[in-house]
């Protein structure tokens, strides 16, 4: 018995097909030779042929699957390929792609550039990430890694850490390669050590080996002709004082403008200072972290300090510190222990024209000083709603911010003939606090109220406060505004903010603006229409 040839369609396109030759159904023979039948002659030369002709046709299957596999590999090889061209040209016509040179070189310095000063310690896995940056953006393609490289601004910052006083050479390597490559740009170094105070004979030993090669960031490794910020972070220091003898080490720093200080353990009464920064003849900018950093632990040219910050310091040091820089022009206290006022009688710092008070202590700060040419001045409390209820009782809060307020309000008169810029952040004041602070400021040029997140019960943003920026006669001189407000505050009316903003730009002299909420909120459709006919008066008006 015997089938029709099968034929497969090769091709959609075309008529090119595979002829799969007819085979014997062979149902009989091989019944016969399962029950073990004997076999007629016929039988067995039609046995004789189907075998090889079975073998046969089998190989035909064979020579066209491995013929189509071919093929299909060669297709799936073309896919690749195109896939890879495909996304070759997507990525060469992507947006940042089209981005000119000089754009694009500008990000690329922004994303390398050290971080900024702050009132808080640089983050060590921060800065580490500013180190390798350029690396990474130079590993990215090759028209990427052109500009890293001929672009010296991306290996200006420097990151040094030498734990249990070891330094590597993959680390002198890299510091090694950013040096070379910044050309002789200013450089910006973050040296971080940590210390077991270990005191057998082996582990002193060990640590005098090891400073031999820490030296080497200082003396051999870090070209400090050009170091312009230096963040120093050690802990302890006094294990780095004994063995190093920082008393008597004095290093050259002729570009170093600006210093930070960390350290974890307080300095000895006993202790020589440490001259390891005495000469620096540029040095402006000065930041101390931890409350341990005692100035008598180190000579440095303080008279020459326009820009302090102080992270957690007691107000008693903050006010003999304060004595002795004479020329202070700008001052930082973050975290300030306002658990009391400075004793004795208020202290005069007549240079200073710029303070920011990150704490939740403000009054008491603006109580112990006499601030004659301040100008600028912000009030961050920097703390959460959740942190705010572990330190004050929530029966207590109305009592609370009314004495706050009245404080500082208090202490504001002092300063109203000069306080022209001011910022409220993160404040638990309600409108009628801040009212109560604008009224003492009658001469501000800027303003800015930053909501703090979080508040239920009240929010400082309202239609009371808008109503009362909406008059004229206040703040008569004011040149800009920031109004900020929390996501939680779902009743602010941005209509009547921008009826305000409307109503100043046409009775006062108001020239910039800038609104919205917190954490990249959108505003409504209708106050973004509403913005542009302010723009085209040449009013800057932006986005929070």
């Amino acid at each position: 018995m015997h089938v029709d040839s099968d034929t497969i369609p090769l091709c959609n396109q075309c008529p090119a097909s595979f002829v799969s030759p007819p085979h014997p159904i062979l149902s009989p023979l091989h019944n016969a030779l399962r029950t073990g039948q004997e076999l007629d002659p016929e039988s067995i030369a039609s046995l004789c042929k189907v075998i090889p002709s079975l073998y046969s046709k089998l190989s035909d299957y064979n020579a066209e699957i491995t013929r189509l596999e071919g093929i299909l590999g060669r297709l799936r090889r073309g896919r690749d390929e195109l896939s890879l061209c495909l996304d070759a040209w997507e990525s060469r016509s992507a947006p940042v792609r089209r981005l000119p040179v000089e754009l694009l070189t500008n990000i690329f310095k922004d994303a390398c550039r050290a971080m900024p000063i702050s009132s808080y310690f640089p983050a060590h896995n921060a800065v580490r990430a500013l180190t390798i940056t350029p690396l990474r953006l130079a590993s990215v393609c090759s028209f990427w890694r052109s500009i890293a490289l001929s672009t010296p601004e991306m290996w200006t910052c420097v990151y040094g850490q030498a734990n249990q006083a070891d330094v590597s050479e993959a680390l002198c390597s890299v510091i090694s390669l950013h040096q070379d490559r910044s050309c002789t740009r200013p450089l910006s170094i973050f040296i971080s050590a940590s210390f077991s105070n270990q005191s057998t004979r082996q582990a002193v030993e060990r640590l005098r080996q090891g400073y031999r090669v820490f030296d080497k960031l200082f003396a051999g490794g870090l070209d400090l002709t050009r170091c312009r910020k230096l963040v120093f972070d050690i802990d302890p220091f006094k294990v780095l004082r004994s063995h190093l003898n920082l008393s008597e080490h004095s290093l050259v720093w002729p570009s170093l403008e600006c210093l930070e200080l960390s350290q974890r353990d307080a300095w000895a009464e006993h202790s020589y200072p440490c001259i390891l920064f005495e000469k620096a003849p540029k040095l402006r900018e000065l930041h101390l972290r931890g409350g341990n950093v005692s100035i008598a632990g180190y000579v440095l040219p303080i008279h020459q300090i326009h820009s302090l910050t102080l992270h957690e310091y007691a107000p008693d040091y903050v006010s003999y510190l304060l004595r002795s820089c004479v020329n202070l022009r700008h001052l930082t206290l973050s975290h300030w222990d306002s658990s009391g006022r400075t004793r004795g009688a208020s202290s005069v710092l007549r240079c200073l024209r710029s303070l920011t008070v990150i704490s939740y202590g403000v009054s008491n700060f603006l109580e112990s000083f006499e601030l004659p040419a301040l100008t600028h001045l912000v009030l961050d409390t920097n703390i959460c709603t959740e942190e705010l209820h572990k330190n004050v009782d929530p029966g207590l809060f109305p009592i609370y911010y009314q004495s706050m307020v009245a404080r500082c309000a208090k202490s504001l008169m002092k300063h109203q003939a000069s306080l022209s810029h001011l910022t409220l952040k993160d404040l638990p004041f309600d409108s009628k606090m801040v009212v109560e602070f604008l009224f003492r400021v009658p001469n501000l040029r800027r303003l800015s109220i930053i909501e703090m997140k979080g508040l239920k019960s009240f929010f400082t943003l309202d239609q009371h406060l808008v109503d009362y920026l909406s008059k004229p006669e206040i703040l008569p001189g004011l040149e800009g505004i920031d109004l900020v407000w929390s996501k939680d505050n779902v009743d602010l009316d941005e209509g009547a903010i921008m009826r305000m903003l409307e109503h100043r730009v046409d009775k006062t002299i108001l020239k910039s603006a800038v609104i919205g909420p917190r954490d990249g909120g959108e505003l409504r459709n209708d106050t973004l229409i509403r913005m542009q006919p302010m723009r085209e008066r040449e009013i800057e008006v932006m986005l929070w």
